[in-house]
């Protein structure tokens, strides 16, 4: 079951490290709820479990990444339209770093520094502000779009 709601208290909490022990069963819960819906990536706040664990869209597949952090970033920033299964139907466009780089721990408890950009780097810094407890609609600006399919949403 994926969490919803902008004023959710566990999806607002700051998330803490975790082991790889803990993080393997994290992972199997994040890949049994991702393959129910259509998604680039997935947070363990989404699913209850306050722990510093993602899936990000790798391709075909999804990486798991353990205790990711964002090592370096791009001075650039592109904007591009987001949405999120904790927020269904709603869309906003959102500045992301164009690039950047990022320390994890892997399946395997190898500790891996990788950059990425693009659409990668989107989604990896989408899925780590869940971590942080912000969700997209944090990020979009009255510059760069307004908010769609609102409703009752105040604006931020």
């Amino acid at each position: 079951m994926i969490l919803t709601g902008e004023n959710n208290e566990t999806l607002r909490k700051k998330s803490t490290e975790v082991d790889l022990k803990k993080s393997k069963e994290i992972i199997k819960k994040l890949f049994k709820n991702i393959s129910k819906k259509e998604a680039a990536g997935l947070a363990a706040p989404q699913i209850g479990e306050n722990y510093r664990v993602v899936l990000v869209q790798n391709g075909d597949d999804f990486m798991p990444m353990i205790n990711p952090k964002i090592t370096s970033f791009s001075v650039n920033k592109e904007i591009d339209e987001e949405g999120c299964l904790s927020l269904p139907n709603i869309w906003g466009k959102v500045p992301r770093h164009s690039e950047i780089e990022v320390q994890y721990i892997n399946e395997q408890g190898e500790k891996i520094q990788k950059r990425f950009s693009g659409w990668t780097a989107r989604v990896i810094q989408h899925e780590i502000d869940h971590l942080d407890g912000v969700l997209f609609i944090d990020r979009v600006t009255e510059e760069n779009s307004s908010l769609s399919n609102l409703n009752n949403l105040q604006k931020l």
